[in-house]
Protein backbone atom coordinates (compact mmCIF):
# COMPACT_ATOMS: atom_id res chain seq x y z
CA UNK A 1 0.00 0.00 0.00
CA UNK A 2 1.39 3.36 -1.03
CA UNK A 3 -0.62 5.29 1.55
CA UNK A 4 1.39 7.92 3.37
CA UNK A 5 0.90 9.36 6.85
CA UNK A 6 1.39 13.13 6.91
CA UNK A 7 1.25 15.50 9.88
CA UNK A 8 -1.52 18.08 9.63
CA UNK A 9 0.07 21.54 9.59
CA UNK A 10 -3.13 23.52 9.05
CA UNK A 11 -6.41 22.21 10.35
CA UNK A 12 -8.30 24.72 8.21
CA UNK A 13 -7.12 23.30 4.87
CA UNK A 14 -10.11 22.58 2.62
CA UNK A 15 -9.52 18.83 2.27
CA UNK A 16 -9.16 18.36 6.05
CA UNK A 17 -12.29 20.43 6.79
CA UNK A 18 -14.26 18.48 4.17
CA UNK A 19 -13.07 15.17 5.64
CA UNK A 20 -14.04 16.19 9.18
CA UNK A 21 -17.53 17.19 8.01
CA UNK A 22 -18.02 13.68 6.55
CA UNK A 23 -17.24 11.84 9.80
CA UNK A 24 -20.32 9.73 10.45
CA UNK A 25 -21.76 6.77 12.28
CA UNK A 26 -20.44 6.11 15.78
CA UNK A 27 -18.13 9.14 15.49
CA UNK A 28 -20.60 11.76 14.21
CA UNK A 29 -20.01 13.80 17.39
CA UNK A 30 -16.50 14.51 16.07
CA UNK A 31 -17.52 16.02 12.70
CA UNK A 32 -17.30 19.66 13.81
CA UNK A 33 -14.00 21.52 13.96
CA UNK A 34 -15.01 22.90 17.37
CA UNK A 35 -15.49 19.39 18.81
CA UNK A 36 -12.93 17.05 20.27
CA UNK A 37 -10.31 16.21 19.19
CA UNK A 38 -10.02 19.09 16.70
CA UNK A 39 -10.35 21.79 19.37
CA UNK A 40 -6.96 20.65 20.73
CA UNK A 41 -5.15 21.43 17.49
CA UNK A 42 -2.04 23.49 18.14
CA UNK A 43 -1.42 22.21 21.66
CA UNK A 44 2.20 21.04 21.87
CA UNK A 45 1.55 17.52 23.14
CA UNK A 46 -0.94 16.65 20.35
CA UNK A 47 -0.12 15.20 16.94
CA UNK A 48 -2.70 15.32 14.15
CA UNK A 49 -2.13 13.13 11.09
CA UNK A 50 -3.79 12.38 7.79
CA UNK A 51 -3.48 9.24 5.72
CA UNK A 52 -3.26 10.01 2.02
CA UNK A 53 -3.60 7.37 -0.69
CA UNK A 54 -3.51 8.29 -4.38
CA UNK A 55 -3.84 11.97 -3.42
CA UNK A 56 -7.05 11.28 -1.47
CA UNK A 57 -7.43 11.82 2.28
CA UNK A 58 -8.73 8.46 3.56
CA UNK A 59 -8.08 8.61 7.31
CA UNK A 60 -6.99 10.67 10.29
CA UNK A 61 -5.46 10.04 13.69
CA UNK A 62 -4.87 12.20 16.74
CA UNK A 63 -2.44 11.23 19.48
CA UNK A 64 -1.18 12.97 22.58
CA UNK A 65 2.04 12.69 24.60
CA UNK A 66 1.86 12.57 28.38
CA UNK A 67 4.52 12.18 31.08
CA UNK A 68 4.06 8.40 31.40
CA UNK A 69 2.24 7.42 28.21
CA UNK A 70 1.10 8.20 24.72
CA UNK A 71 -2.62 8.15 23.99
CA UNK A 72 -4.59 7.53 20.81
CA UNK A 73 -7.31 10.16 21.08
CA UNK A 74 -8.99 9.55 17.74
CA UNK A 75 -8.72 7.36 14.68
CA UNK A 76 -11.12 7.47 11.77
CA UNK A 77 -11.10 6.00 8.29
CA UNK A 78 -13.64 7.20 5.76
CA UNK A 79 -16.67 4.91 5.68
CA UNK A 80 -16.10 4.27 1.96
CA UNK A 81 -12.46 3.27 2.52
CA UNK A 82 -12.68 0.75 5.36
CA UNK A 83 -11.30 -2.81 5.35
CA UNK A 84 -8.37 -1.78 3.13
CA UNK A 85 -5.69 -1.64 5.81
CA UNK A 86 -5.83 2.11 6.36
CA UNK A 87 -6.63 1.91 10.07
CA UNK A 88 -3.78 -0.56 10.50
CA UNK A 89 -1.44 1.82 8.68
CA UNK A 90 -2.37 4.71 11.00
CA UNK A 91 -1.99 2.58 14.14
CA UNK A 92 1.34 1.12 13.05
CA UNK A 93 2.65 4.60 12.24
CA UNK A 94 1.64 5.79 15.72
CA UNK A 95 3.22 2.81 17.46
CA UNK A 96 6.41 3.05 15.38
CA UNK A 97 6.82 6.76 16.17
CA UNK A 98 5.84 6.50 19.83
CA UNK A 99 8.57 7.52 22.24
CA UNK A 100 6.73 6.00 25.22
CA UNK A 101 6.65 2.34 26.19
CA UNK A 102 3.07 2.70 27.47
CA UNK A 103 0.33 3.41 24.93
CA UNK A 104 -3.33 3.85 25.83
CA UNK A 105 -6.71 4.11 24.13
CA UNK A 106 -10.19 4.80 25.46
CA UNK A 107 -12.88 2.95 23.49
CA UNK A 108 -16.57 3.46 24.04
CA UNK A 109 -17.93 0.43 25.88
CA UNK A 110 -20.51 -0.48 23.23
CA UNK A 111 -17.94 -0.63 20.39
CA UNK A 112 -17.12 -4.32 20.78
CA UNK A 113 -15.72 -4.67 17.26
CA UNK A 114 -13.38 -1.74 17.82
CA UNK A 115 -12.18 -3.18 21.11
CA UNK A 116 -11.47 -6.50 19.41
CA UNK A 117 -9.66 -4.70 16.57
CA UNK A 118 -7.21 -2.98 18.94
CA UNK A 119 -6.43 -6.28 20.66
CA UNK A 120 -4.75 -7.38 17.41
CA UNK A 121 -2.11 -4.71 18.05
CA UNK A 122 -1.33 -5.97 21.54
CA UNK A 123 -3.78 -3.78 23.46
CA UNK A 124 -5.48 -5.32 26.49
CA UNK A 125 -8.47 -4.10 28.45
CA UNK A 126 -8.19 -3.28 32.12
CA UNK A 127 -10.58 -1.90 34.69
CA UNK A 128 -9.32 1.51 35.88
CA UNK A 129 -9.41 0.37 39.51
CA UNK A 130 -7.04 -2.52 38.63
CA UNK A 131 -4.38 -0.28 37.05
CA UNK A 132 -0.98 -0.27 38.74
CA UNK A 133 2.18 1.84 38.43
CA UNK A 134 2.44 4.05 35.36
CA UNK A 135 -0.94 2.93 34.13
CA UNK A 136 -2.53 4.04 37.39
CA UNK A 137 -0.86 7.45 36.99
CA UNK A 138 -2.51 7.71 33.57
CA UNK A 139 -5.92 6.73 35.00
CA UNK A 140 -5.59 9.38 37.73
CA UNK A 141 -4.65 12.03 35.15
CA UNK A 142 -7.68 11.12 33.01
CA UNK A 143 -10.04 11.28 35.97
CA UNK A 144 -8.68 14.72 36.97
CA UNK A 145 -9.36 15.94 33.43
CA UNK A 146 -12.79 14.30 33.24
CA UNK A 147 -14.23 12.44 36.25
CA UNK A 148 -16.62 10.63 33.87
CA UNK A 149 -13.87 9.25 31.60
CA UNK A 150 -14.64 5.60 32.36
CA UNK A 151 -18.40 5.90 32.69
CA UNK A 152 -18.93 4.80 29.07
CA UNK A 153 -15.41 3.88 27.98
CA UNK A 154 -13.01 0.99 28.33
CA UNK A 155 -9.32 1.56 28.97
CA UNK A 156 -7.04 -0.38 26.64
CA UNK A 157 -3.28 -0.34 27.03
CA UNK A 158 -0.08 -1.75 25.60
CA UNK A 159 3.03 -1.74 27.81
CA UNK A 160 6.29 -2.67 26.13
CA UNK A 161 8.48 -1.28 28.91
Amino acid sequence: MAAKVIDIDQLESPNVIEFIKKIDGDFKENNQITAAPWRYFGLPNFRFCTLIDQEQLVGVSVTSQHPVSEHLNFLYVSSTERSRGYGKRLIEDWLDRSTKSLQTIHVRTELLRTRHYYSHFGFAEIQPQDAKGRLNLWVEQCLRFNPNTYQNAVLMYRDIG
